[in-house]
């Protein structure tokens, strides 16, 4: 891109462009030395969102930090923060405020609380550290040890309301909690009612008569006599008997010896006898407390599966009780824990460090308000000149002369006339000088 016709324009109009260029500069210097400094001073809060909270358990996840980081700068900049820290420096009391707002055409008394906030919220600014979670809030004020008493102030105010915040919003959330649990104990009493009166209604419980039927089946059952089973007398027999047998090929039928065991035999022969009858008795007893006890458990069976439906709406109104009992146990907690937040004495933010003033002026910079007002002025000033170019096109050289007829030139006949008064004032200014 050709500059050059540009720099020409501007060169030849530059009377334009000093003049834009001096003005501009004489405003900002106008500006510099008019307005009144103005100082800054910044508190720096520290967010605690990482750590979970004591009582709650409750933290803000990492996809949730940036959203709550914005809310809280949000919440330094609002009424419900400025106004208490207006009302704790005694601006609410200033004379001079109270009349520039009498002053002011169509205002509500009522709303002076917030007009003066808002003179706080304009000069307030918040900015959070990066990567951190740490809040840096900076007002602006004629002096500095007024900005620093302003942004501690707000720092102040800031926590308090945080505070108070937590503990309305854990009293309106125990409430509403302490309405749902009475809604459920109600309910959980109204069921513990129809189940005792299906229970009462239908004899004993179905659960009992069940147990009761399972204790039957797995008691200890009565032992069973054998029919035949082993009788040590019988064994004896045995032996007696042989031992006769043997002894009558040899003896003869008065021999003493052979009587003797002929009546040990008999005498054994009754015992078995007395033996097998005892064992009978009992197998008979066992064999009819067995019946007895099959025949009571048929029984209980019965009685178990005809209450089926019955212990069915029994086990469902358990299962609602036991779920509303759990459900009442949580809100329960949670109760507690909202009421403990209601009587939190910290919040969970903290000042880190005293406020920290700038004892030189952010406002006027001399520099920055120069420079500013010199670039502006600069490039106004060419603008304007190109405008100015523009709008009074006019013959300089031969190149616009070919340009504005459309033909070629020959040659150029100099200006000797002029040429001859620039000499001559050239030596007049010498000789000037000289004198």
């Amino acid at each position: 891109m050709n500059l050059w016709p540009i720099v020409q324009i501007v060169w030849i109009r530059r009377v334009i462009v000093l003049v834009v260029t001096a003005a501009c500069l004489l405003g900002g210097a106008f500006v510099v030395l008019t307005s009144s400094p103005r100082y800054q001073a910044s508190a720096k809060v520290v967010l605690e969102f990482i750590k979970p909270n004591p009582i709650t358990g409750e933290f803000v996840s990492s996809k949730e930090s940036d959203a709550y980081v914005a809310s809280q700068m949000r919440a330094i900049q609002d009424y419900q923060v400025a106004v208490p820290a207006a009302e704790s420096l005694g601006l609410l009391d200033n004379v001079d405020l109270q009349t520039a707002f009498s002053g002011t055409a169509g205002v509500d008394p009522d709303e002076f609380p917030r007009w003066v906030a808002r003179r706080i919220i304009a000069s307030t600014s918040v900015n959070r550290l990066e990567d951190s979670n740490i809040l840096v809030i900076t007002h602006t004020s004629s002096s500095p040890v007024l900005a620093a008493q302003i942004v501690d102030a707000i720092r102040a105010a800031y926590i308090q309301s945080s505070l108070d915040e937590s503990r309305s919003g854990a009293s309106e959330g125990a409430k509403a909690l302490s309405a749902r649990a009475d809604t459920i104990l109600t309910r959980l009493t109204q069921l513990q009612a129809a189940k005792a009166g299906l229970e009462k209604q239908n004899g004993a419980m179905p659960s009992m008569e069940a147990r009761r039927l399972a204790d039957m089946v797995i008691a200890i059952r009565p032992p069973v006599i054998e029919k035949n089973p082993g009788i040590p007398s019988a064994s004896r027999l045995l032996t007696i008997e042989a031992a006769l047998a043997e002894a009558t090929k040899v003896l003869g039928p008065n021999n003493p010896r052979l009587k003797a065991m002929i009546a040990a035999r008999d005498a054994t022969k009754a015992e078995v006898a007395r033996e097998t009858a005892i064992l009978g008795a009992l197998g008979s007893g066992a064999g009819v407390a067995e019946r007895a006890r099959q025949g009571a458990i048929e029984m209980q069976r019965d009685k178990v599966l005809s209450q089926r439906p019955l212990m069915l709406q029994i086990r469902l109104l358990q299962d609602e009780i036991d779920s509303m009992t759990e459900t009442l146990k949580g809100l329960n907690t949670k109760i507690l824990a909202l009421r403990q937040l209601t009587a939190l004495q910290q919040a969970s933010l903290a000042p880190l460090g005293p406020p920290e003033p700038k004892m030189q002026a952010v406002f006027p910079n001399p520099w920055l308000i120069l420079g500013g007002t010199g670039f502006l002025g600069l490039s106004l000033g060419v603008l304007l000149a190109i405008l100015t170019e523009l709008l009074n096109r006019r013959v300089r050289n031969a190149r616009d002369l070919e340009a504005s007829v459309g033909a070629s030139i020959l040659g150029v006949v100099p200006n000797l006339a002029g040429r001859k008064a620039r000499g001559a004032m050239k030596l007049f200014a010498r000789r000037a000088a000289a004198a």
